[in-house]
C-alpha cells in the first residue's frame, strides 16, 4: 500500500502537493447480480468540477486492491497506472457463483484549470458486493467518481 502511494507522490515532487490519505474513505455500493463465471467490466468514469482538471504531472491510479470469494483478477488488467486516462475505463473480472466482494481503489490529484496551485488529493476504496448467477445477464458495473 505504501509503495502504491509513495509511486503517486513522486512522479511529480517539484510541486507542493497535498498528501494522499493514509486511510481513504470506503464507499460500498449497492449488492448488484452478475453474470458468473463470465467477465465483467467495472466502467470507472470521472466527474469533475467543470473548473478543475487531471493534475497533468501526476498519474491516475486504479487497482483492485482486494476480493473475496473465488474472484479471477489478471494481474496485468487488476491495476493502472495513467498518464492520460481515457474514461470510462475498464477493469475486468470473473465472478464467481455466489457472494463475492471486489474492493476497487482509485487515487488521483486534480487542480484548476488555469495552474497548479491549489490542488487537492483524491483516493477512496469502492466496495462492490456481487452475488455471481449463471442465469443474469448484467456484465457491466458503472461506477462514476466525482471528488468534492
Amino acid at each position: 500500500m505504501r509503495a502504491f502511494f509513495f509511486l503517486l507522490a513522486t512522479s511529480f515532487a517539484q510541486s507542493a502537493l497535498p498528501p494522499m490519505p493514509e486511510q481513504p474513505p470506503q464507499i460500498t455500493r449497492p449488492e448488484t447480480r452478475v453474470r458468473a463465471g463470465h467477465e465483467v467490466q467495472i466502467l470507472l468514469d470521472l466527474k469533475l468540477p467543470k473548473d478543475r482538471r487531471l493534475h497533468p504531472g501526476q498519474k491516475f491510479v486504479y487497482r483492485i486492491a482486494q476480493t473475496s470469494g473465488a474472484v479471477k483478477v489478471d494481474a496485468l488488467t487488476r491495476k493502472g497506472y495513467l498518464d492520460k486516462p481515457r474514461f470510462p475505463i475498464k477493469v475486468p473480472f470473473v465472478p464467481p457463483q455466489g457472494r463475492s466482494e471486489v474492493l476497487l481503489q482509485v487515487a488521483f490529484y486534480y487542480c484548476p484549470k488555469d495552474g497548479l496551485e491549489d490542488c487537492k488529493a483524491f483516493s477512496r476504496y469502492y466496495l462492490f458486493p456481487l452475488v455471481g448467477e449463471a442465469s443474469e445477464k448484467r456484465r457491466k458495473l458503472a461506477l462514476s467518481v466525482e471528488p468534492d
